[in-house]
């Protein structure tokens, strides 16, 4: 009776985490692939508005002065209310910020004229000088490349932070109606495609704060309606409120291994597999400008 139960659960566990690593994998591997300027140089030129910060100073921007005009905030929804739409096409929103690439606003130009509504930016931390922001630094690039990279590679939507981003002012100004609205969530039910531009990179030396989370009992509801409707993108979106980060994944994983091990050392050939294919997961997703050389 024990051996039947104890068979059961190894099989519900390893069957929920092995989809979970599938998923996590897809999306690791689509991510090496990715093209760089996918969109071509546009000689129209829109108007910006940048949002940023009251500490942030914003230089060297390779863009037309007359054509964008950074405007500080300490209350984000305030700014945007009292943003004037008709004057700016594109607004960009930056958390606290060391600096940026110079060609930030012409990559952001290049994909609105090509039809993109909505932009996620490359986050970087710049300044490493503890391992705890390493390791920082490193989630964040995980995340970058799993659920941005990899999704757009395969033509799905990336994950929208509410920080170093580029929308559309007057979809914005529809949208973002208290601090707590889900703008990703808002683009997704309306079918917008969120595009994520790698080269488009944001400085800081820290991580930004992690995006609100909806509730696995409100993904539940919405999941069947949504499939019926056919949107890929918000489909997506809902599922990954059921996947495990990957740090729980690798930890519940481990576990798994030595309980199995020690119980039945026979059933634990194809944990120990899941356990390499989850790491093997997470190496890829690590770009190589945070891997140290003698750890590489």
């Amino acid at each position: 009776m024990i051996d039947t139960l104890f068979h059961i659960i190894d099989n519900i566990f390893f069957f929920c985490i092995a989809l979970s690593g599938i998923y996590l994998f897809i999306f690791a591997l689509a991510a090496l692939f990715r093209h760089s300027g996918k969109y071509p140089i546009t000689e129209k030129r829109h108007r910006f508005a940048l949002l940023v910060p009251s500490e942030t100073d914003i230089k060297n921007l390779e863009y037309p002065k007359d054509l964008y005009t950074v405007l500080t905030y300490s209350d984000l929804l305030q700014a945007v209310r009292e943003l004037d739409e008709k004057e700016y096409n594109i607004t960009v929103i930056l958390g606290e910020t060391a600096h940026v690439s110079p060609l930030l606003l012409q990559d952001i130009n290049n994909a609105y004229d090509a039809g993109a509504v909505a932009m996620q930016l490359h986050h970087i931390i710049e300044c490493r000088p503890t391992r705890k922001i390493h390791w920082q630094a490193i989630h964040e690039e995980i995340r970058n490349s799993i659920f941005r990279q990899g999704h757009v590679q395969c033509t799905l939507s990336s994950a929208l932070d509410k920080m170093d981003i580029a929308i559309d002012s007057k979809w914005l100004k529809q949208n973002l109606k208290s601090p707590k609205s889900n703008l990703e969530s808002r683009l997704l039910q309306q079918n917008i495609f969120i595009e994520y531009l790698s080269d488009a990179h944001v400085y800081s030396n820290s991580p930004r704060p992690r995006p609100y989370s909806m509730s696995k009992w409100k993904a539940v509801s919405k999941l069947p309606a949504t499939l019926m409707e056919g949107n890929w993108d918000y489909a997506d979106k809902l599922f990954r409120q059921f996947i495990p980060s990957w740090k729980v994944l690798l930890f519940i994983c481990s576990i798994c291994c030595v309980i199995v091990t020690c119980y039945n050392w026979t059933l634990s050939p194809r944990w120990w597999l899941l356990l390499f294919g989850l790491l093997f997961t997470v190496c890829m997703a690590i770009p190589d400008y945070l891997v140290e050389k003698k750890k590489k």
